[in-house]
């Protein structure tokens, strides 16, 4: 009777063991704008997330940890190609990896107290293992989603576009904002206005 009741408790601390489920970002909708440098037209949407959105599309709660997600989606409606780089954005960004860090799911108390109780009752010491090892694989999850989903440098074709997430402090957050853009075969840039909605 005892080994049964020791399986069913190792089955039932298994489920609530660390796990990373994120969506895949979904289309904004976006607001023709006029670049400020030329009138060149592309196509703008910027979205502040909310709780329930960081739950969606990056299963942790980064306003919690003091962090503004923004996705930003931009088309270039233009004849010529231009480069969209994070680094030209008029806000200040926060490092995605510091972010990525910070969301990591610690199980060590709980593998810790596994441990101390399979002196006890040995099927915990399972119970340990599978924790230690289901929280490496969601915090893989999580740093690899992360990067995926993290505005980069982009060449942006005439009537490509690109959609992303930019993260900023909570202090240096502005509902209003610029992407500067640069055309690729000269130095010429365009200054996009970008408005969160």
């Amino acid at each position: 009777m005892k080994k049964p009741m020791s399986f069913i408790l190792v089955g039932l601390i298994a489920c609530g063991c660390a796990s990373y489920t994120a969506s895949s970002l979904t289309a904004l909708t976006p607001t023709p704008v006029k670049s400020m440098t030329s009138g060149s037209e592309f196509t703008v949407a910027c979205k502040a997330y909310n709780s329930m959105d960081c739950k969606r599309y990056l299963d942790r709660n980064v306003l919690e940890m003091g962090y503004q997600p923004i996705q930003i989606y931009i088309k270039n409606d233009t004849n010529k190609t231009y480069t969209f780089s994070p680094d030209k954005l008029s806000i200040p960004l926060a490092n995605v990896g510091t972010i990525a860090q910070k969301a990591h799911t610690n199980t060590e108390g709980r593998v810790t107290g596994y441990a101390l109780g399979g002196l006890l009752l040995w099927p915990l010491w399972i119970a340990a293992v599978v924790e230690g090892l289901k929280s490496q694989e969601a915090n893989a999850l999580l740093d690899s989603d992360f990067d995926a989903k993290v505005a980069k440098n982009v060449d942006l074709s005439p009537g490509q576009s690109y959609n992303a997430i930019v993260f900023v402090k909570d202090s240096d957050y502005k509902s209003e904002f610029t992407a500067t853009l640069q055309e690729q075969n000269s130095n010429h840039f365009e200054v996009v206005p970008m408005v969160v909605r």
